[in-house]
């Protein structure tokens, strides 16, 4: 695995290491006659989750190399001036509005999971990126 740190709001990022950024969009507001008759979930409402990941150690650690979810505008991500085109991967992270700390879990596995997938592609473009 990749070892992760959760970082202060306000604190200071590291000189190296991969930032995941993250943000919730889309809200679906659900199907209230779905939720009321068939129930077990169904029409429940959800979000989408948009993740950047950046290079620390780059001229532009704030700026994401990769992105993953359903990206309309990776500059609206938090902290994120988008001066490049990203690379974009085709993954989506979709979750109930109400999520249960397991639900989290498993979204943020799903997560962990792309980035493995990409991983050498990420590497690649994180040094095309710092090169710049």
């Amino acid at each position: 695995g990749i070892p992760a740190e959760r970082l202060a709001a306000a604190g200071a990022a590291p000189a190296e290491g991969w930032l995941l950024q993250g943000m919730f969009t889309e809200v679906g507001e659900g199907n209230r006659f779905k939720r009321a008759i068939i129930g077990f979930g169904q029409g429940a409402s959800t979000m989408e989750v948009q993740v950047g990941v950046s290079d620390l150690a780059s001229a532009h650690p704030r700026e994401p190399f990769v992105m993953f979810g359903t990206v309309k505008d990776p500059s609206k991500l938090p902290g994120a001036a988008v001066t490049m085109n990203p690379y974009v991967a085709a993954a989506k992270f979709v979750m109930e509005k109400n999520a249960t700390a397991k639900d989290v879990h498993k979204t943020a596995d799903e997560i962990v999971g792309e980035i493995l997938k990409y991983e050498g592609r990420i590497k690649q473009e994180a040094l095309q990126h710092g090169s710049r």
